[in-house]
């Protein structure tokens, strides 16, 4: 009886779970599933990833409420037949966030409106304006191979204006501050 048991616990227990990959892509001659970020991410459910194509077109600002990880072409496509970015405006990172990943992506701004943003991973971007922490406790980001073209503040940090709290271990290596 204990074997059975134990059997039918482990069976219910450990279901595997699989993360599922949306496409988006704004160019009508290569469609994705999605033709705009936002939509994508009101489809994703937590843990997928979404593949955003480069193809030259903006594709606006989003905003993130649930862990997703983002993948574009890079900050610096080299593929013979497309060389176009995956081009976003602002990334508002708010409650649900923590543990996102944006890797690959040419973006203007990715920045916090609420505390608590915790685990956030940015590599092989372009940030053509900044980081920005505007909410107390953006713990444990890794900031990775990143390409800041901006000629002002690249990192900007907590405002005491909003709130105390901390930043703790951002985590900035292998970038590239060209401005």
């Amino acid at each position: 009886m204990k074997k059975i048991f134990y059997s039918i616990i482990s069976i219910l227990c450990f279901q595997p779970v699989f993360a599922g990959v949306l496409t988006v892509s704004n160019a009508a001659v290569s469609p994705g599933q999605y033709n705009n970020i936002t939509a994508a991410v009101a489809a994703a459910s937590v843990g997928d990833t979404l593949l955003i194509a480069g193809t030259g077109i903006n594709y606006n600002s989003f905003t993130v409420n649930k862990r997703l990880v983002f993948i574009g072409t890079g900050h610096n496509p080299t593929d013979k037949q497309n060389t176009n970015p995956s081009m976003v405006d602002d990334i508002l990172l708010t409650t649900g966030s923590s543990q996102s990943a944006f890797y690959g992506l040419n973006t203007n701004y990715i920045y916090t409106n609420v505390a608590d943003i915790a685990g956030v991973v940015v590599s092989n971007c372009l940030i053509r304006n900044r980081l920005e922490f505007s909410r107390p406790n953006s713990n444990n980001w890794t900031v990775d191979g990143c390409i800041f073209s901006n000629t002002d503040i690249n990192i900007w940090g907590f405002n005491p204006n909003v709130g105390h709290g901390t930043i703790t271990n951002l985590r900035v290596r292998n970038c590239i501050f060209n401005g």
